[in-house]
């Protein structure tokens, strides 16, 4: 009991006196702000690969670096998707980020169905200074959707499932980089865990300001069994402003 209680003594102590140190490691807010403006034009294809639907997207950020507001809308033939995120993630070392963040997204066929989707959960992003970065958060979600069956008929669902995402960024020069990520969700689509979304990004940086880039997305179901269905890809452009 003695030996217990003196461990228990020099792990509580030897914390303390570490805390300084620590606290000076860590970077809680970047008072100096980045508006990040982008906006972007997508086709959407089927399983076939025959063009579903086009859409149009513009989002909205303002990056402390640790602290994150971005809001995002996007609109195709008959569809809206709205998506806000919040997130806190102290600097840890000048190395790498961590803490909480909140994702919330809306989606509209009027008249035929709407879907809310909240996701609350843990974000952590590590970037070397000047090759690699991986990023990575693991959330709880809560799905409410409404179907409208008949004029005076409504269904209601709610579900509770997880998402994650795992991300892979290499920068090879200061023009250019490419990014890759395995996630259950994207940016305005979030399904039940666990149907997984591919993305692949090229980003030209044509300034320190203005940039250019190229997304691909594919999406499945059913990933976990000997059925794996390919349901679509996205074929995205984008222009991005940092200022």
């Amino acid at each position: 009991m003695k030996i217990r209680t003196l461990l228990t003594a020099v792990f509580f102590a030897s914390t303390l006196a570490a805390a300084p140190a620590v606290a000076k490691s860590v970077n809680f807010f970047t008072p100096t702000p980045t508006l990040v403006v982008q906006s972007g034009i997508s086709l959407r294809t089927g399983s076939d690969f025959v063009p579903k639907a086009g859409g149009i997207d513009a989002r909205l950020g303002i990056d402390c670096k640790e602290l994150l507001f971005e809001g995002g809308i996007k609109q195709t033939n008959e569809v809206t998707d709205i998506t806000t995120q919040i997130i806190y993630a102290p600097t840890f070392f000048s190395r790498f980020n961590l803490g909480p963040g909140i994702i919330a997204h809306f989606n509209s066929t009027p008249k035929v169905f709407s879907e809310f989707d909240f996701l609350p959960g843990l974000f952590f992003k590590y970037r070397t200074k000047k090759l690699f970065s991986f990023e990575a958060d693991v959330l709880f979600l809560h799905k409410r959707s409404n179907l409208l069956v008949s004029e005076d008929d409504r269904l209601l669902l709610n579900n509770e499932s997880l998402a994650a995402k795992m991300e892979f960024g290499l920068y090879p020069a200061e023009c250019i980089q490419f990014m890759f990520s395995l996630s259950s969700y994207s940016y305005y689509s979030y399904m039940l865990f666990f149907a997984p979304n591919f993305k692949f990004t090229t980003q030209f940086n044509i300034s320190q300001k203005m940039a250019a880039g190229i997304d691909i997305e594919a999406k499945y179901i059913d990933f976990m069994t000997l059925s794996a269905n390919f349901i679509g890809a996205t074929f995205r452009t984008y222009f991005q402003m940092r200022l």
